[in-house]
């Protein structure tokens, strides 16, 4: 890169960085990928990364998060699942028991949450809830019996097209088996079917303190054995521990998830997001206890 253009991205860094310091909403650092910089202060990034993410830190829990975007956001999806034909509408309030780490967004972080555009305010993004169903009723399928082949080719739709002819191939496993796997396929699909539900997220509706965010700390003590691919390294005493910062959100928190799902398999849906959320948990870390709720309304 020229001299020239390398000065002219500066001053376009610049000119975001000042925009983005007068934003009536400063949460829209995190959706917008953007460190809280002052004007000056991008030449100094690179050489200075640790010091710009303690400022970043330090505003990401100094936030406090209108409830009236939430409510907003909640609204306007709301309006939107009502809209769509031949369908019922779940929408249902679950408090968060252990804290929430979903998204892994790219963030100046590199370590983030999932963030609603354009209101700043962490969610559960609709794929990671639908994954997440999804998931649970795999592993209820690997429970009774059905192998991961299996499961497989029912994604790649080699048993069959419609629900009701690939669970006909599982009918010698059961009832449960045989409808687990026709929800399987009406709900979420396979490679030669659309699946019927539509999964439009969590929405944080209420949380302890001025905001949902709280921090946490994972720290590595064996980088060298870890990133070393060869395998040729072994964990020594000798390094140091490298504490990695992240933010999660606390428990507490009060989400509102809304789902549409056709008529003749609410009651299913219901059953299965509460499965997922209370048992099985959502989002990463789910084996450290992350990610677990209680339904509260």
């Amino acid at each position: 890169m020229g001299e020239e253009n390398a000065a002219k991205v500066r001053e376009i860094l610049q000119n975001v960085a000042a925009l983005m310091m007068g934003l009536s909403n400063p949460n829209l650092h995190l959706v917008s990928h953007v460190w809280p910089l002052q004007v000056g202060e991008i030449e100094s990034l690179s050489k200075n990364e640790k010091v710009h993410k303690s400022k970043h830190w330090n505003l990401l829990t100094s936030l406090k998060y209108p409830k009236s975007y939430s409510d907003r956001a909640i609204q306007l999806i709301r309006g939107a699942s009502l809209a769509l034909p031949a369908t019922r509408v779940i929408e249902r309030r679950y408090l968060l028991e252990t804290r929430l780490y979903v998204g892994l967004g790219a963030t100046a972080w590199e370590l983030g949450l999932a963030y609603l555009n354009p209101y700043g305010i962490p969610w559960i993004p609709g794929s990671s809830l639908k994954g997440a169903m999804r998931a649970s009723l795999i592993y209820r399928l690997l429970e009774g019996g059905v192998s991961l082949d299996e499961v497989e080719a029912i994604r790649r739709g080699e048993l069959g097209v419609a629900p009701a002819e690939v669970a006909s191939k599982f009918a010698d496993r059961g009832e449960e088996i045989t409808n687990a796997v026709k929800i399987l396929v009406d709900l979420f699909g396979t490679a030669k079917y659309r699946g019927r539900l539509v999964a439009f997220g969590g929405f944080v509706t209420s949380w302890r303190g001025c905001s949902p965010i709280r921090p946490e700390v994972m720290t590595p003590h064996y980088r060298r054995y870890y990133s070393d691919e060869t395998g040729r390294t072994y964990p020594s005493e000798m390094e140091s521990p490298n504490p990695i910062h992240f933010p999660v959100i606390g428990e507490g928190t009060t989400f509102t998830f809304i789902l549409a799902v056709p008529e003749e398999s609410f009651e299913e849906v219901v059953f299965l997001l509460d499965e997922t959320l209370t048992k099985r948990g959502m989002g990463a870390k789910k084996s450290s206890g992350f990610g677990i709720f209680r339904r509260v309304g």
